[in-house]
């Protein structure tokens, strides 16, 4: 399985997404033009990070994951609402694999009420215990 990196851009998000190290990074603003074509690969790879750990652990039973997924996200429009919401549901799927443990941060500025608010929100409707993390 292949890392993805994505430099981020004005529109979009900066993503690292590393299987060897099992940690997840989104950074900066989401409002591509095109959300569709942007996300799909992002699910794609999480999906398929998802079978990479199950294999993982069935040929090494005793193996403990720990996924940590930090959103450090300044802003995203309406739509990319909608792919966040998609890529935490298949990240807590990964998570339903034994011996995986998921950390999500969410990291947003400490006078960024609308921020903190979309973190609570994500958490409420994935389930995830989401870490609130202010950043001044």
């Amino acid at each position: 399985m292949e890392n993805l990196i994505i430099e981020k851009t004005e529109s979009s998000f900066g993503i690292q997404f590393d299987c060897v190290n099992n940690t997840l990074k989104f950074e900066g603003e989401s409002r591509p033009e095109n959300c569709a074509d942007f996300f799909a690969p992002l699910i794609s790879w999480i999906e398929e990070y998802h079978n990479y750990i199950y294999f993982k652990i069935n040929e090494y039973p005793d193996t403990k994951i720990i996924v940590t997924v930090d959103f450090n996200v300044d802003y995203f429009n309406s739509t990319s609402a909608k792919y966040i919401l998609d890529l935490l549901i298949a990240l807590e799927r990964v998570s339903h694999s034994p011996n995986v443990t998921l950390n999500v941060n969410w990291h947003y500025r400490s006078l960024d009420e609308d921020m903190l608010e979309s973190g609570e929100e994500f958490a409420d409707m994935t389930g995830i215990d989401i870490n609130l993390i202010a950043k001044d």
